[in-house]
């Protein structure tokens, strides 16, 4: 009769554990999705928010052609940041402010002035509401 509990007491663990793992993966899996889902929408937020903008400040083909780059390696340089494990949230925030410092400084470079004076004005809105 030992023999018997035993054996089911084990069968009964192994399959807790075989469960449990399972609802872990699956948990990591849906996890996965969620985040991949997220910076999918994120993305698509994002070229949404610069599509008006670039309507707003009448950016033209050429400059759409010189900024894509820019921002797509932005978005990949703050992406590959947030996945580093080793960074500390501080030391993420800090190189994020880094890129997004230079990456506005790039773009602000192909822009006429009419349109940076519309930026600013715009900016300028924001802040005070």
């Amino acid at each position: 009769m030992f023999r018997t509990n035993f054996k089911m007491a084990l069968c009964a663990a192994a399959f807790a554990l075989t469960a449990g793992t399972a609802v872990a993966l699956s948990a990591s899996a849906l996890a996965q999705d969620a985040r991949a889902g997220q910076s999918a929408s994120r993305m698509q937020e994002f070229q949404a928010r610069m599509q008006k903008l670039a309507a707003y400040l009448g950016v033209t083909d050429a400059q759409k052609t010189q900024i894509k780059p820019i921002l797509k390696n932005a978005f990949l340089q703050v992406r590959a940041i947030r996945r580093d494990p080793s960074l500390t949230l501080d030391q993420q925030a800090d190189q994020i402010d880094a890129i997004r410092t230079a990456t506005r400084h790039q773009v602000l470079a192909i822009l006429t002035p009419d349109q940076k004076a519309k930026l600013q004005q715009m900016i300028a809105a924001r802040a005070r509401q």
